[in-house]
């Protein structure tokens, strides 16, 4: 790359609330696809493996996709970003996608990291290598 043309850009970091309000509304809008796998499902892990892969491809595809993100990060111009800031492949997508059960059953401890590191990264972004930042116009 010849340095005359690289440019150094800071990011700034999704934040801990707009994160949580950003997952409540992708929780909303997940409820349609919930409510009809409910209806259509035989038995209760039927329903749920079905409401797992719907959710997975919601989140994996938007954020590796590019938006960069679900429809409720996109609302407060959040993006999800790998190691280098750049765009995540599906592949990566799909890891951070499973990663944050890990943050969920350590009884939301995960998640409750990005209020306290100084990049706003939770447990399934540090294994998954991603971080959250705020688009840049």
């Amino acid at each position: 790359m010849n340095s005359a043309f690289y440019i150094k850009t800071t990011y700034a970091y999704g934040g801990f609330w707009k994160r949580v309000v950003a997952a409540l509304i992708d929780g909303l809008i997940l409820l349609i696809p919930s409510a009809f796998c409910d209806i259509f499902s035989q038995g209760i892990f039927g329903g749920m493996t079905l409401l797992i892969v719907i959710e997975w491809l919601y989140v994996s595809l938007l954020e590796s996709s590019r938006y960069q993100a679900t429809l409720g990060k996109q609302i407060f111009s959040l993006i999800v970003v790998n190691g280098d800031y750049q765009r995540l492949t599906w592949a990566n997508a799909t890891l951070r996608y499973f990663c944050q059960y890990i943050s969920m059953i350590t009884l939301g401890f995960g998640y409750l990291m990005v209020a306290f590191t100084p990049r706003k990264r939770g447990l399934h972004d540090y294994i998954a290598n991603t971080y959250v930042v705020y688009k840049q116009e």
